[in-house]
């Protein structure tokens, strides 16, 4: 069973990546010439950054592109914070996507997608790449259950370890996977399966949101030095987010308002929440910033 676990992480990476690659080429463009023509809007900046993100479904790929405009000047390295801000807020849209599991809104998408292909001609892959995400979470479901009698996977996935050390190994997970969003699916069907509590699965979404962090060191590796000051940005975003969401849950009571909710939408809101937080904290310093430029 460990190996349909691993079919079904690797099933989901393919499927981000299948949505991220059949974004039409026009509309890519489009992408890149709206983020270069904007004027210095910093609300329209973030905006963009949330649409963009849950279009392609992928941070890392609109986080990439962002510091390669800024590597080539298209766009300043103020707006892309914006931008990046925006990103790490639309990522939390797989989250909510991978807390259905129903087969019949499967099979009610691809339906969909027969009937454009055969009334207007038309591939929608996205659709088919948004059935293949949804596909590779009910495999990871029936992958996971059997996992709850393996001795390895419950000293590595425990209520009983610290914070810190849920964090620490959540980061290491993702930096190799490359992808935060099949963490946090994969922390969904943990805590569906009662292999997890929702504290847990919360240090874990922290964890990844500082591991996929790897994605853009990996793109201003050879770039200059506002690339590299990009990705630092991300990365210091994400770590002063981790900072703050500690500090907040202890204060607030996030868990009380959330757990009338299934567990898969529990952690998906408090992935949002945590995004939401982190840039509430950026936005007033940013803004000032702005206004001091203009």
């Amino acid at each position: 069973m460990f190996f349909l676990f691993v079919f079904s992480i690797v099933l989901f990476l393919l499927s981000i990546d299948y949505i991220s690659k059949n974004i039409d080429n026009q509309f890519s463009e489009f992408i890149k010439n709206t983020i270069i023509k904007i004027d210095h809007n910093p609300w329209f900046l973030l905006l963009i950054g949330i649409i963009c993100t849950m279009i392609v479904q992928s941070s890392s790929l609109i986080i990439s592109l962002i510091i390669l405009l800024v590597a080539n000047k298209k766009i300043t390295f103020h707006d892309s914070l914006f931008l990046m801000m925006g990103s790490n807020i639309g990522t939390c849209s797989t989250a909510f996507i991978t807390a259905f599991r129903s087969i019949y809104f499967i099979f009610f998408l691809f339906v969909i997608y027969l009937l454009i292909w055969i009334f207007f001609k038309k591939k929608v892959k996205i659709l088919l790449g948004i059935d293949m995400l949804l596909i590779s979470i009910l495999v990871l479901d029936c992958a996971v259950s059997p996992l709850m009698h393996s001795v390895w996977f419950h000293k590595l996935f425990s209520n009983d370890h610290s914070t810190f050390f849920n964090i620490l190994l959540s980061s290491i997970i993702t930096g190799i996977t490359q992808s935060s969003s099949a963490i946090i699916a994969s922390l969904q069907s943990f805590a569906f399966h009662n292999l997890i509590n929702i504290k847990t699965a919360t240090d874990m979404m922290m964890g990844a949101n500082i591991g996929t962090c790897v994605t853009a060191f990996l793109v201003c590796f050879r770039g200059n030095q506002l690339s590299k000051k990009c990705a630092k940005f991300n990365f210091l975003f994400n770590i002063v987010g981790v900072g703050a969401f500690l500090l907040f849950r202890e204060i607030a009571p996030v868990y009380r308002l959330i757990n009338t909710f299934p567990i898969k939408l529990q952690i998906a809101y408090i992935h949002l929440l945590f995004n939401l937080l982190n840039v509430s904290v950026y936005l007033p310093f940013l803004l000032k910033k702005h206004s001091n430029l203009k």
